[in-house]
């Protein structure tokens, strides 16, 4: 939500150092963010997707129980 929300440009945050200080971006989540600015991917994610089936991410993402 924090990134989501975030009202500037969220790259520029990561580039300026700003995105570690935002709330609720600890060292776990940031270490993830990174992984996007640096490959657009996120493993983890990439994972999950080649377990489950898309129809099961956007129904998650409806019922609204993940923010993805």
């Amino acid at each position: 939500r924090t990134v989501r929300d975030y009202t500037g440009e969220i790259e520029h945050a990561y580039t300026s150092g700003v995105l570690k200080t935002l709330p609720g971006i600890n060292d776990d989540i940031y270490k993830l963010l990174e992984q996007y600015f640096k490959t657009g991917k996120i493993r983890e994610y990439e994972d999950l997707k080649a377990i489950y089936p898309e129809e099961l991410i956007r129904f998650i993402r409806i019922c609204g129980c993940i923010d993805l």
